[in-house]
This record gives C-alpha cells, sequence and structure tokens, in this order.
C-alpha cells in the first residue's frame, strides 16, 4: 500500500481545486494517481467519508468500473447523487456517467460503482452531491 502522495496525484489536485473553485476536494485514505472525490456541497465533508476509491478492467465485460466507498458519519439518513467522469492517461474527459442517487443508512457504508465502455479509459473523477439540494 502506497503511503506517499505523488506529485502527478497534487497536480490533479491542483487542477481541480483550480477549475472547481470553492468546491471541497475529498481526501480520500486510500489514494491513486488515477481517482479522485469532489464534494460539490460543503457540508458533505463533515458527513461522509471516502474510505477506498479504485478502478480496473472487467475482463468479462471489457468496462472500466469505478468504484468509491462512501461512509456516513452521522446517525441520520443521508441522500446522496454521485456520478462519474471518466478520462484517459492524459486527463482528456471520455465520458461522463448520469447521476445516481444513493440511500445512506445512519452510519453505514456503501460502494459507489460506475461502469464505462470506453477502452482508453484509465481516470476518473467521482462526484457527489447531496440529493435534496438538486431535486426537481
Amino acid at each position: 500500500m502506497q503511503r506517499g502522495i505523488s506529485i502527478g496525484f497534487l497536480a490533479i489536485l491542483a487542477v481541480v481545486g483550480i477549475s472547481c473553485a470553492n468546491t471541497p476536494v475529498a481526501m480520500v485514505e486510500e489514494t491513486s494517481e488515477s481517482a479522485t472525490a469532489i464534494l460539490l456541497d460543503e457540508p458533505l465533508a463533515a458527513k461522509i467519508l471516502l474510505k477506498e476509491q479504485t478502478g480496473h478492467h472487467d475482463p468479462a465485460t471489457r468496462a472500466f468500473l469505478a468504484q468509491t466507498q462512501i461512509t456516513n458519519r452521522t446517525f441520520e439518513w443521508l441522500e446522496l447523487e454521485c456520478r462519474t467522469l471518466f478520462k484517459n492517461f492524459e486527463g482528456a474527459t471520455l465520458e461522463t456517467s448520469p447521476w445516481k442517487r444513493i440511500r445512506l443508512d445512519p452510519a453505514s457504508r456503501v460502494t459507489y460503482t460506475a461502469p464505462s465502455l470506453k477502452p482508453n479509459a484509465t481516470r476518473f473523477i467521482t462526484q457527489i452531491r447531496l440529493a435534496e439540494k438538486h431535486s426537481k
């Protein structure tokens, strides 16, 4: 398990931070250079913990699966919406998944998964927001 933060990871955070002014970038306990999470609503920073993000190609389906583990740190129900921006090695966005609603029980954990069939998807950004603020 890698404990240090690489220059590439810091560069990604800097670019994301500049492009999303006033948007908190979530700190993930298991970091990698291929995954980032962005909280689109500031109150989420105190309510959830992002434990791990992983991305891999599924040999059976050839899909790139992006996974983000989300823990509800509160003793209340949380309604979230998540989507994933899939990127290639150079950082260009290839595809964006639709928003998916997730309900977290109090003090529970869920793994949000989004697939991409783009063969050159190698990196991803998961965006997370409060569902009630964005309901139609």
